[in-house]
């Protein structure tokens, strides 16, 4: 079973999938990396970044491309593997998760939401501190551009509430996942 973290940018799936990870023992593969390799080869990669500027579609396909090319692997060695994005568009999302489904017999959508003042001073200081890939802006480009999932499996809050709810989620999962 494929866990796939998603949500707005700085809402904190990098964080909820670490946890995910680390406490059920299952390999998290960041699809931020393959955005840094695959933006090596296109000169207005850094330009996006900086600007707020969503990535283009071809972009995030060739990267939804390498990143299942990933996860085959992963599948070979291991029953479940997690993934976070925003996956903030149906077309191109969906052939992913179609694709996913295959490699591992199923997806768990688990949707991360926040309050928007966290996001901002979240972002802020990650960017400030730990030169993150995107900020406040791209969060609000996004906001404005995401189109809601037609299913979710999990809502998972995060908010001051984070260890109960991880508790309950990692609960939820290690019935579906039947660890």
């Amino acid at each position: 079973m494929l866990i796939v973290i998603a949500g707005l940018v700085g809402a904190g799936k990098s964080t909820v999938a670490k946890k995910v990870s680390e406490r059920l023992s299952i390999p998290f593969h960041s699809i931020d990396d393959d955005k840094a390799e695959t933006g090596k080869r296109y000169p207005q990669f850094q330009h996006w970044i900086e600007n707020s500027i969503p990535f283009p579609d071809e972009f995030r396909i060739e990267v939804f491309q390498s990143t299942l090319k990933r996860l085959r692997k992963l599948a070979r060695k291991h029953r479940h593997a997690i993934v976070e994005e925003t996956f903030h568009k149906k077309a191109i999302r969906e052939p992913f998760f179609e694709e996913a489904r295959k490699i591992f017999g199923g997806i768990i959508l688990t949707f991360v939401e926040t309050d928007e003042k966290f996001v901002k001073e979240r972002l802020e200081r990650r960017t400030e501190e730990e030169g993150h890939m995107v900020g406040y802006g791209m969060y609000l480009s996004f906001k404005s551009k995401f189109e809601p999932f037609e299913k979710i499996d999990y809502t998972f809050s995060n908010n001051e509430y984070f260890e109960k709810n991880l508790a309950e989620y990692l609960q939820l999962l290690r019935e579906r996942l039947e660890l």
